[in-house]
């Protein structure tokens, strides 16, 4: 059996256009898919049925329906289901299969880290996650009259089932967040590295918040699918950055990075020509609604 993000290529590769065209316009079908499936869940638990997509998102699809016709329209389904069935223990899934089509900005020098060298980077960068959450959560609990006369002193305490349910949505608001930022994230494998540090909990409900760039705007759309492929809850990647920057503008503030990392983002790329100024986009990346202490 191959691997998924090869067997995504090579049903990319059988859609009758060209590679980086069909790819882009996957990317795109998959993103308004992960975009909808919560108000798809919500739909079903309330009446037993899929609420309507959007028009705005019905006409996209109808056009792409137009463009590829039933055959590759069936290979893009084919292709999203590999996708959601392979995207497993944090691994960069639909970044890998955009290297193996070999579409990547050569002008720029794009190559994506590879998953195993992303994973050693963050693990010599995190060196103490669940010493760190300890803090933070305890410093949290403290804050809360109910959780401080429970006596909860570690991270042990907090996350054991059922408390994981009921005394984190507590004190949620009180966490100060873990931030992770990268400045250059391509298709986010490092922010996907720096996820598998984390237990999954941490991740999913914001405790553990990841940002990121890149000055590739499909290389952006790639690192949001990730981030919701594997519910990185708070993530957040801005596109064409660089771009708007060479407008040489003071640089916006960029959240979850120092300032000194705000710095160097906001310097001009060398031997880069000024192109038209393009505006950049600031996403939030929540799958699902933020978690809140019940009334």
């Amino acid at each position: 059996m191959r691997p998924p993000s090869e067997e995504i290529a090579r049903l990319i590769q059988k859609i009758p256009a060209r590679p980086f065209v069909a790819f882009r316009d996957w990317t795109q079908a998959v993103e308004d898919m992960l975009d909808r499936l919560p108000f798809l869940v919500q739909s079903v638990a309330e009446t037993g049925e899929m609420c309507p997509d959007p028009p705005e998102m019905q006409e996209r699809f109808r056009r792409l329906h137009d463009q590829y016709h039933d055959y590759g329209f069936k290979l893009m389904h084919e292709a999203t289901a590999v996708l959601l069935d392979g995207s497993t223990d944090y691994v960069d899934v639909i970044g890998n299969a955009y290297m193996r089509l070999e579409i990547g900005n050569t002008r720029a020098g794009q190559y994506f880290t590879p998953q195993p060298i992303a994973e050693a980077m963050a693990m010599m960068t995190i060196t103490d996650p669940i010493g760190v959450l300890d803090s933070r959560l305890r410093e949290a609990a403290g804050k809360n009259l109910f959780t401080s006369m429970m006596g909860i002193h570690t991270i042990k305490d907090l996350t054991q089932p059922p408390l994981v349910h009921e005394i984190l949505p507590m004190i949620i608001d009180d966490v100060e967040p873990i931030k992770i930022m990268d400045p250059a994230c391509g298709s986010g494998v490092m922010l996907l590295a720096a996820a598998k540090q984390f237990p999954d909990w941490a991740v999913q409900t914001g405790v553990v918040q990841f940002f990121g760039q890149d000055i590739d705007a499909l290389c952006c759309q790639l690192a949001r699918i990730n981030s919701k492929l594997y519910g990185l809850r708070g993530a957040k990647v801005k596109g064409e950055v660089l771009r708007a920057l060479q407008r040489l503008e003071p640089a916006p503030p960029l959240p979850g990075a120092t300032h000194e990392i705000a710095q160097v983002i906001a310097k001009k790329p060398e031997h880069v020509d000024d192109p038209p100024a393009a505006d950049f986009e600031m996403k939030q990346l929540d799958l699902f609604p933020p978690l809140k202490a019940a009334s």
